[in-house]
């Protein structure tokens, strides 16, 4: 949480992702938005239209072509998997993405789809260690 704050996010190895949770609830997995207003605030509603649309937006930045924000990262490649966690990284890393061995667990062409994934995050200027 501390590197968190301090604007660093990590991709692992091991695809951290919640497979049977959306894409778009995986990529604000702790960092859910909340509905304005009361309903936000009180009774701490999730505003999931706000958080879908985000979704798409990061998504379409680093050219990740999935269908739908809405479908459960189960029903994704090994790659795509791998893709929704460092785009989650991305939208959120301030300071710098430290990638721990992201493509370890994936085929030739999957790690390949990782790594040009990989090369857009660096080209929009976040250092990638």
């Amino acid at each position: 949480m501390e590197a968190r704050r301090a604007g660093i996010e990590t991709v692992y190895q091991d695809l951290a992702v919640a497979p049977a949770m959306s894409i778009a609830e995986n990529l604000f997995l702790g960092r859910e938005i909340r509905r304005p207003g009361f309903l936000g605030r009180v009774l701490h509603m999730l505003d999931k239209k706000k958080m879908q649309e985000e979704s798409v937006a990061h998504m379409r930045d680093l050219k990740i072509g999935i269908r739908s924000m809405k479908q459960a990262v189960e029903t994704l490649s090994g790659g795509q998997r791998q893709g929704v966690a460092v785009a989650r990284a991305a939208a959120f890393a301030q300071h710098v993405v430290i990638m721990d061995e992201p493509t370890a667990a994936l085929g030739v062409k999957e790690g390949n789809m990782v790594l040009e994934l990989i090369r857009r995050v660096r080209d929009r200027g976040l250092p990638v260690c």
